[in-house]
């Protein structure tokens, strides 16, 4: 039965219910990722970050440490090295508890003409975008299964939802953002009634600091040239001053969807980009 407004005592803080949870984030040593580590530890989860480069994640430690007092468990890895994933679930389980939450966050963006696209570009970029999420759910999931359930979310983004327009072509990694998409709604139908949510955001333009240097490239150190450029990428924003999105408002809403808060969501592509994509 459902509670009534006097019972169900809305003036109370909200409580994501993390405490005490495992979470695994990858791609977390910058940008979303560490800014979805941050906030998980602030609200008391134990985290377990991932990333390629040992050094950047040992500096994103550092910060999440200083953000909130706890210090998260280390767990380099190449993602797109698929061989490297059992180890590096089994050292989470091992170390900081079986896997409540599972952020499959790790992943690039190819903008570059199709006809330029290598065969071994094509390869990797399904390999770090697609293949290790799909990797990770089926060693992540069986753990689940033993625990009861557990919260899975996928970052995507709105290349695969519409096609980006010039000059952020991207016809190798689009698809692999469609593919997580779809994979998503699969992982969600088969494992929602053993208490198992899949769900996947897909971000927009976000101010991280591989879009960061791209702009600066593309201003050559000028920062009139570099507003400028950021506001005709971002020609398509409804925001005020076509306004990009910070890593953090990206990553507030992962740790929302993955939380207890969001527990009747599953199989939900949520859109945060700012309204550049139209289409119903």
């Amino acid at each position: 039965m459902m509670a009534s407004g006097a019972d169900a005592n809305w003036g109370e803080d909200m409580d994501l219910g993390l405490k005490g949870k495992t979470v695994l984030i990858t791609g977390a040593s910058r940008g979303i990722g560490l800014a979805a580590a941050t906030t998980f530890a602030l609200e008391g989860a134990r985290v377990a970050i991932n990333a390629r480069g040992a050094e950047d994640l040992r500096a994103a430690a550092d910060t999440i440490r200083r953000a909130s007092g706890v210090s998260p468990l280390v767990v380099p890895a190449d993602v797109a090295d698929l061989d490297a994933l059992p180890a590096m679930v089994e050292t989470v389980k091992n170390e900081a508890g079986p896997i409540d939450i599972l952020i499959n966050n790790a992943g690039v963006g190819l903008y570059k003409a199709f006809l330029k696209v290598s065969h071994e570009e094509l390869l990797n970029i399904y390999n770090l975008n697609f293949f290790s999420a799909y990797r990770l759910c089926q060693l992540v999931v069986p753990h689940m299964l033993e625990s009861g359930g557990g919260s899975i979310v996928n970052v995507g983004g709105i290349s695969g939802k519409q096609a980006p327009k010039w000059p952020l072509f991207s016809t190798a990694s689009g698809p692999t953002k469609a593919a997580m998409y779809n994979f998503t709604k699969a992982i969600a139908t088969e494992f929602g009634r053993s208490n198992i949510r899949a769900n996947l955001i897909m971000p927009g333009l976000t101010l991280t600091p591989r879009f960061e240097q791209k702009l600066r490239d593309a201003a050559g150190g000028d920062q009139e040239k570099y507003e400028h450029e950021m506001k005709q990428w971002g020609k398509d924003i409804l925001l005020a001053n076509r306004r990009w999105a910070t890593p953090e408002e990206i990553g507030d809403v992962i740790v929302f969807v993955a939380s207890d808060r969001a527990r009747y969501m599953t199989g939900a592509s949520v859109i945060v980009d700012g309204g550049i994509v139209r289409a119903l």
